[in-house]
C-alpha cells in the first residue's frame, strides 16, 4: 500500500503521538484504526470534530466494543479531538479502514492464529448451509466477522451472532460491520463456555488450527444446531483419518447418530495465510444414512506469488459436485464407512489404490513385486547423528530426504564413522528405490545406481523399496511414480494435518500396471538415456555459468 494512496488520512494522523517501544506495538497499530474509525463515526453522524475520540465512540449507535476498548488509560490519545480530519472525505476514511483491517489479517494472521476466509468461500458456505430468510445464523470462532458480514449483506436473517474469544478480533469485526452498514452481534466469549440453550438454524465453525479443542468445538456445534438445522465445520485434513485427540471417536459419534451429511476436501492454501494447510469441510444435519464425499483438491488457481486461491468459478464447481455424482463425488452408505474404520478421507471412497495405464491389462500389488518388505530408513536421533558424523571419507554414508534433488540422490553425502549392526539390513543396494515419506506437490524419489563400495543408510523419513528383478524393473517403477496419474493418487491416500505422509500400508496395497519384463526394460532403457542426457546438459550449464562468472570477474578486475 503506497503512502500516496491514503494521503489525506495519513496527514490527519500526523498530529497523534503514539507510545514507543515493543510493548506498545499492538497498541499503536490499534490506534491507527480506532482514531480514523472515530473520525468516520463523527463524519457519518455529523458530530462535531471538536469532541474527543472517547466521546465520539460512546455516541448512540457506535459499536460498544470500540468504546470498551478505548476506555483504557494506555490510550493517551483518547482525549484528543479530531479536527485534523475536517477535510478528509468520508469515503476516503472508509477505504482506508477496510484496507487496513484486511492488511492486518493478511500480515499478522499467521503469527496471531487468525484466518481469513476468501469471499468465494463465504458464498459457498452460505449456499451449502442453505441460508433462508429469518434463519438464525451463528459463527463459532467468528474472527473479525467476515462470514457474518457476508450473510448480513446478502440475506435477511433474523439473528446473526458470532462468538469470538479475541477482544481485538471483536473490535475489528465491530468496526468493519459498522463501516459496511450491517448489523451483527459479536460476543466476546469462549466458545466452549457459551450457553447451549438457544439453538440456531445455521451454524459455522472453524476450530483453532492444530488445537486439542477440535473435538469440544464439534460437540458444541452439534449441541447448538436445531433439529432442522445445518452446520458446517472447517477442519484440518488430519481429522479425516487420524486417531489422535479423540478424532476417531467423534467421527464414529457423528456417523452413528446420522449427523454427517457430506465431506469436502479442499486444495491446500485456500485459507490465507495458512498456505500449507490441507483443509476439509464437514456438513452436518440430522437423519443422514449416507455421506456425500467430494474431492476438490484440484480446484484452485495460483496467484502470481504462487498462493492457492478459490475463485468464484471454483466455488460454483464444488457446489455442483456436492449435488451430482462423478469421478470426484460419491454418495457412500454409512455401513461402508464403518467398515473402513470410520475414515472420512474422500480418496478412500473415490479412488482405487491403483496406478492405471491405458492398454495394460495385468496389474499386481507392489507388496508382491518386492524382494523384501518395504521399510523405513534408520531412525537416528539428531544428537546421535551429530556424534556419528565424520570429517573424512570412511566409506559409510547417511542419506536424508534433503539429499534427493531432481529425483536423484546427490553424490556429496554425509560421511559417518560407522554403521550400527542393527542398521546393516538397511544398507542400500544397486537398483533400490528411495521414496520420501512426506508428500508435497510432487513425489520425491531416487533410483540407486553407481554406488560402488559405498555403504549408505537412508534416514527414517525415507522408504526403501527393493524390487524383485525377476518381476519388476526398478527404473520402470520410478517412471510409474513420476507419471501424472500417480501424484493425485498419492496425495489422496497420504495422511497428516499440515505435512502429509505416505503410509507403508498404502504402498503395499498399491496396484501397478505390469507389462512383460522385456517391455518394462525397454521403457527403462529409453528413460535412462534421457536422464543421462539431462545430466550432461546440467553439467554443461554449470560449466557455462562458471565461465560466465570468470568473464565478469575479469571485467571488474583493475587493469595491470
Amino acid at each position: 500500500m503506497s503512502y500516496a494512496k491514503h494521503l489525506h488520512v495519513d496527514r490527519a494522523m500526523e498530529k497523534f503521538n503514539f507510545p514507543l517501544g515493543k510493548e506498545y506495538k499492538e497498541v499503536s497499530k490499534i490506534a491507527e484504526l480506532i482514531i480514523p474509525f472515530a473520525a468516520f463515526v463523527a463524519r457519518k453522524n455529523e458530530i462535531g470534530l471538536s469532541l474527543t475520540i472517547n466521546e465520539v465512540v460512546k455516541t448512540k449507535g457506535a459499536p460498544a466494543a470500540v468504546a470498551d476498548y478505548v476506555n483504557q488509560e494506555i490510550f493517551i490519545w483518547r482525549n484528543c479531538t479530531l479536527e485534523s480530519f475536517e477535510n478528509v472525505k468520508l469515503e476516503d476514511i472508509c477505504a482506508f479502514l477496510i484496507e487496513r483491517i484486511e492488511e492486518w489479517n493478511s500480515r499478522y494472521g499467521m503469527s496471531d492464529g487468525d484466518l481469513t476466509f476468501p469471499e468465494s468461500l463465504n458464498g459457498l458456505t452460505a449456499k451449502i448451509l442453505d441460508i433462508k430468510k429469518d434463519d438464525s445464523v451463528m459463527d463459532l470462532g467468528a474472527g473479525h466477522g467476515a462470514f457474518l458480514i457476508h450473510i448480513a449483506e446478502n440475506y435477511k436473517c433474523k439473528k446473526i451472532t458470532g462468538i469470538e474469544i479475541s477482544k481485538r478480533e471483536c473490535l475489528l469485526g465491530s468496526m468493519l460491520s459498522y463501516i459496511k452498514g450491517v448489523s451483527i452481534n459479536l460476543i466476546c466469549d469462549n466458545v466452549l463456555n457459551f450457553s447451549e440453550k438457544n439453538k440456531v438454524e445455521k451454524l459455522l465453525s472453524f476450530p483453532p488450527v492444530n488445537a486439542v479443542v477440535t473435538v469440544p468445538f464439534i460437540k458444541k456445534a452439534v449441541a447448538l444446531m436445531s433439529q432442522s438445522g445445518r452446520a458446517i465445520l472447517f477442519l484440518s485434513r488430519g481429522f479425516l483419518n487420524n486417531e489422535k485427540e479423540g478424532y476417531k471417536e467423534i467421527r464414529r459419534f457423528l456417523l452413528e447418530n446420522g449427523l454427517l451429511e457430506a465431506v469436502i476436501e479442499f486444495a491446500g492454501g485456500v485459507f490465507y495465510p495458512f498456505a500449507a494447510m490441507q483443509t476439509a469441510m464437514l456438513v452436518l444435519s440430522h437423519n443422514n444414512k449416507k455421506v456425500q464425499f467430494v474431492n476438490a483438491t484440484s480446484i484452485s488457481e495460483n496467484t502470481r506469488r504462487g498462493q492457492s486461491v478459490l475463485t468464484e468459478d471454483g466455488a460454483k464447481k464444488i457446489f455442483e459436485m456436492l449435488h451430482k455424482e462423478g469421478s470426484n463425488s460419491k454418495s457412500v452408505d454409512i455401513k461402508e464407512i464403518k467398515a473402513q474404520d470410520y475414515v472420512l478421507n474422500p480418496g478412500s471412497y473415490l479412488l482405487e489404490e491403483k496406478i492405471t495405464l491405458s492398454g495394460v491389462k495385468n496389474y499386481a500389488k507392489l507388496s508382491d513385486l518386492v524382494e523384501s518388505k518395504i521399510v523405513r530408513g534408520a531412525q537416528i536421533k539428531a544428537q546421535e547423528l551429530e556424534e556419528l558424523q565424520s570429517n573424512k571419507d570412511t566409506g559409510f554414508f547417511y542419506a536424508s530426504a534433503k539429499d534427493i534433488v531432481d529425483n536423484c540422490l546427490v553424490e556429496d553425502l554425509k560421511p559417518i564413522k560407522q554403521i550400527d549392526k542393527k542398521f546393516e539390513n538397511l544398507v542400500l543396494k544397486e537398483g533400490d528405490i528411495l521414496l520420501v515419506m512426506a508428500m508435497t506437490e510432487t513425489i520425491k524419489l531416487a533410483y540407486i545406481e553407481n554406488i560402488g563400495n559405498k555403504k549408505i543408510i537412508p534416514a527414517g523419513n525415507l522408504y526403501i523399496i527393493r524390487p524383485d528383478k525377476s518381476k519388476l524393473e526398478a527404473l520402470y517403477l520410478k517412471m510409474l511414480f513420476e507419471t501424472k496419474e500417480a501424484v493425485p493418487l498419492f496425495t489422496a491416500f497420504s495422511g497428516g494435518t499440515v505435512l502429509r505422509a505416505i503410509s507403508a500400508e498404502f504402498l503395499n496395497k498399491l496396484q501397478l500396471p505390469l507389462p512383460p519384463l522385456e517391455v518394462q526394460k525397454k521403457f527403462a532403457k529409453k528413460y535412462a538415456g534421457i536422464e543421462a542426457k539431462r545430466e550432461q546438459l546440467k553439467n554443461e550449464l554449470e560449466s557455462l555459468a562458471q565461465q560466465k562468472a570468470r568473464i565478469l570477474d575479469e571485467l571488474t578486475e583493475p587493469e595491470p
